[in-house]
């Protein structure tokens, strides 16, 4: 018999969304390795049977779509499955906090951000504040390693 995990009453339990697939865009500037044609056609073969298991992260844009972070041969196999939408987890992040989180290897981690709740998803928001390069530079500098960002 399977044993099943047991789940903490005290949190609450966090459900993916469906997302359009006709909504997900490619995140700019992510290099996508391209899957075998034998591992694709097996993921479709999988997806067609049972679902996508694993649903995918994305980041929403201000405009109300969204962009791929993690998840990208399920997104193609899906489509390939002439599936329409596909379980996602939407996080509020810049791109460039989702081309880190890609960077560093998207399995090492929770992806930066919080986790934007269902009545937010899908809805159009301002643009951040934009920063100069050196602003956003020096947030990332510690001034107990970088002199030249010490106050005074």
């Amino acid at each position: 018999m399977a044993e099943e995990k047991a789940r903490d009453p005290t949190k609450p339990e966090i459900k993916p969304v469906s997302i359009p697939l006709s909504k997900i865009h490619d995140l700019p500037g992510s290099v996508f390795a391209p899957p075998s044609p034998k591992s694709l056609e097996a993921l479709t073969s999988s997806i067609v049977l049972k679902g996508v298991q694993e649903p995918v992260i994305l980041r929403q844009r201000e405009d109300g779509e969204f962009q791929i972070v993690s998840g990208n041969r399920r997104r193609k196999a899906s489509e390939l499955a002439k599936k329409t939408e596909i379980p996602a987890f939407i996080y509020d992040m810049t791109e460039k906090e989702a081309r880190d989180f890609r960077l560093r290897g998207n399995a090492k981690g929770a992806p930066p951000g919080k986790l934007l709740p269902e009545s937010e998803i899908g809805k159009k928001r301002e643009a951040p504040a934009k920063t100069s390069d050196k602003a956003a530079e020096n947030k990332t500098h510690c001034p107990l390693l970088c002199p030249a960002d010490r106050p005074g």
